[in-house]
């Protein structure tokens, strides 16, 4: 296919302006989708386009993958009013998360912050909210809520790796839990954000 499948739009995102730009990669025959605050680049997806895909319906498919990825930001933020509303510290926790593994860091700040304020004791809230502070860069900020986290949680084995660097410099903890194992050098390290809920 010669001409070039593109689509562009803006969404107006809590206090956020977004550019979500979808192109398609006819070498790769990918669908390669762009989230932009500004100049930053927030989310980042690629879909792979089955060849049993005529060429026809090309077009079809690239724009369905663009708006999936413009409702799904809508939607996120427009949620996000009516949990913040609402008392449930695990629905707010659900939240943070996703808007952590979609690239929203201050959004994410803020609503476990939120949880945390109305729920000073619940569960992983401080590694929620050093998980997000680590993403953003703030490594001090991720080291407090690292040290105020109770030491029973979160058992999860790929937090070692999540945060082998917070915690060799804050020294508060000498090796792994006994039920973490340390990857072996055949396991990848993965890049994605850990989710702490179940």
């Amino acid at each position: 296919m010669s001409r070039e499948l593109a689509f562009d739009s803006s969404l107006r995102a809590g206090k956020r302006r977004l550019s979500i730009s979808t192109r398609f990669e006819p070498e790769s025959r990918k669908a390669v989708t762009s989230v932009l605050d500004g100049e930053e680049l927030v989310d980042h997806r690629e879909n792979l386009i089955d060849e049993s895909v005529a060429p026809e319906q090309l077009e079809a498919e690239v724009r369905q993958l663009h708006d999936l990825t413009v409702s799904d930001l809508d939607l996120l933020f427009c949620v996000n009013d009516k949990v913040l509303a609402g008392e449930n510290a695990g629905s707010l926790t659900k939240l943070g998360t996703l808007f952590l593994e979609k690239g929203f860091y201050d959004e994410a700040i803020d609503t476990f912050s939120t949880v945390l304020q109305r729920d000073e004791n619940f569960e992983n809230i401080h590694y929620s909210l050093g998980r997000a502070w680590y993403r953003k860069g703030d490594l001090d900020q991720a080291l407090e809520n690292l040290r105020r986290r109770p030491r029973s949680g979160p058992d999860i084995p790929m937090s070692i790796i999540s945060w082998p660097r917070c915690c060799a410099r804050a020294a508060i903890i000498a090796r792994p839990p006994r039920a973490v194992r340390r990857p072996s050098r055949s396991m990848p390290i993965m890049s994605a954000p850990i989710s702490c809920s179940a």
